[in-house]
């Protein structure tokens, strides 16, 4: 008998960096036995990354089933040339998130801590929005009033609270850092708790970003060929961090599935993995340097404006003392005296970068078509042929042209070239102080001890999945397959594919998959303008704070 395909509810846990080279050992040692179950009696494997593998873009094309180029994300923030300054994104861009879609339907939906959520969708359900959201004085819930039953449940609760972390980092603190990172831990899984209660979703994803935070952090001690990697200091953490995460997924687990006798099932995925981090290689100087890049000379000291506003920040008295349209007013005259316009001379240079997480990002500025080919090129080749001087690896693994890794309605807002790393170097297209070409990237001195990899982990296990390890998936795969599971119609225009194979034959037998045809939406302009003034700013600096600005 064919069963109901509505009767089915999906629990999905988000570990952000998750990678099988720390998991696989902690699950084998017996740190981590709730996860080890899933991998051993459902199907699991790799999950890749998008490209660039960064989490804003990754976790987009998570909740859309789309590449960068059609929800507008690839970074932390873009590129906006008319004002000639970096824009923080946000999910305005996304349209159709599987949060939306599934509600739409009638299912219930909810969501905790997920990366690009804010401001947060309309939804028939509740989303805590995470990784972006300004800060607990936002609204980021929906519905907008599950903030004040939130907080006062869980009157600790943070949103991505990166105070301390680099303090006790900077002196290899374990016990403090990870007791940071343990509670976290602990307040996502409570949220998760109350909002099941609450709602008794059909689907819910709770994400844990702490896992992301330690590793970029202590990379060296989770990785055993590292030269710095101590064992003593990875099974402290397995003790503290990674049995603390499996303890929380395992009473998600039952709880989820003590709010509905309805067949369950639970899916695990990360948006990347993880990998050793030596160097950085300084690209904004390194643009400068070949002459891409030309930097204003005329400018030695802030303006007297600049100077006068940045007094009454202090005292914070820009708010106190100037209506919203005039704070607006003067934070763009800011950004036009200090910011990159400010640095940089337009009218002699060919090329501007930005980032500092994995990849480089290069945007043309040449307008004549054949000198921007010839520039083009140029740092195609330049950038293909850069060694490192101590090792003589080649630095760098590709560079891609925007038509050769991006389509779609947000084309071209997409960065014209994409310096892909090789191996353990990064491309740091931000200002960097001094001009040195590579920096070590030194435990215990860099924050990014770790750099993202772009092979991820998914699992699945539960009613209707099959067992075993499966082929290599992508992250645009999970919204198609998760709508087969939940008995919805699959999109006929997402990239990603639905992955029949986590499914057993009898499930499919009796869901055969059906799709539906949707129709295409301009881009919308997702960019800062869902932020206040004071809010961009607040984003900016938390995110230049972990050294992704």
């Amino acid at each position: 008998m064919i069963e109901d395909r509505r009767a089915r509810r999906l629990l999905i846990i988000g570990i952000d960096g998750g990678t099988f080279r720390v998991l696989d050992p902690a699950m084998k040692s017996g740190w981590m036995p709730r996860l080890a179950k899933i991998k051993e009696s459902g199907v699991h494997g790799i999950l890749k990354s998008t490209l660039p593998a960064i989490t804003p873009a990754a976790w987009a094309a998570f909740q859309t089933g789309l590449l960068p180029g059609r929800t507008g994300v690839y970074n932390f923030a873009d590129w906006d040339e008319k004002s000639r300054r970096v824009v923080p994104v946000s999910s305005a861009s996304l349209d159709n998130t599987v949060w939306e879609v599934a509600g739409s339907h009638g299912l219930k939906v909810g969501a905790v801590n997920v990366p690009l959520t804010y401001p947060p969708k309309k939804v028939n359900g509740v989303i805590i929005s995470g990784l972006l959201t300004p800060s607990l004085d936002s609204s980021f819930t929906h519905p907008p009033e599950f903030r004040e039953e939130l907080l006062r449940e869980i009157p600790d609760y943070h949103i991505f609270n990166m105070e301390n972390i680099k303090e006790d980092w900077a002196r290899l603190d374990y016990d403090h850092l990870l007791d940071h990172l343990v509670h976290a831990i602990d307040i996502r899984a409570k949220a998760a708790r109350l909002l099941m209660d609450t709602e008794q979703p059909s689907l819910v994803m709770v994400h844990f970003q702490a896992t992301d935070v330690l590793q970029h952090a202590l990379w060296a001690d989770l990785d055993s060929e590292h030269p710095a990697y101590r064992k003593e200091r990875r099974d402290i953490m397995f003790d503290k961090f990674f049995r603390s995460l499996d303890d929380k997924i395992a009473e998600l687990i039952e709880a989820f599935e003590a709010c509905s006798p309805e067949p369950t099932a639970v899916m695990v995925v990360s948006d990347h993995g993880f990998q050793a981090h030596r160097k950085r290689f300084n690209l904004r100087w390194w643009l400068e340097r070949e002459g891409f890049l030309v930097k204003n000379v005329r400018v030695d000291k802030p303006s007297a404006i600049v100077s006068i506003v940045k007094f009454l920040d202090v005292f914070n008295l820009r708010r106190v003392l100037f209506s919203e349209k005039m704070r607006t007013e003067v934070g763009s005259a800011i950004h036009r005296l200090e910011g990159v316009a400010h640095e940089i001379d337009f009218g002699k240079s060919s090329a501007i970068s930005f980032g500092r997480s994995n990849e480089g990002f290069i945007f043309l500025l040449e307008r004549n078509e054949p000198r921007r080919e010839k520039v083009e090129q140029n740092l195609i080749e330049m950038l293909s042929e850069i060694r490192d001087p101590e090792t003589g690896d080649l630095v760098v693994k590709k560079v891609h042209r925007k038509s050769d890794i991006f389509e779609g309605e947000y084309f071209d807002r997409m960065p014209d070239l994409v310096v892909e790393p090789e191996g353990p170097c990064s491309i740091t297209g931000n200002p960097e102080p001094g001009n040195e070409l590579f920096v070590e990237a030194e435990p215990g001195e860099d924050f990014h001890a770790g750099r993202h990899h772009p092979d991820g982990i998914f699992m699945a296990q539960g009613h209707g999945i099959a067992t075993g390890p499966r082929n290599d998936a992508s992250i645009v795969d999970v919204a198609p397959t998760l709508y087969h599971y939940l008995g919805l119609s699959v999109p006929d225009d997402l990239d990603g594919c639905l992955r029949k194979e986590w499914f057993t034959d009898e499930f499919l037998a009796d869901n055969p998959p059906t799709f539906t045809q949707t129709v295409k939406k301009d881009a919308r302009n997702g960019r800062g303008e869902v932020y206040s003034e004071d809010e961009e700013e607040a984003i900016k600096k938390r995110l230049k704070d972990l050294g992704y600005l």
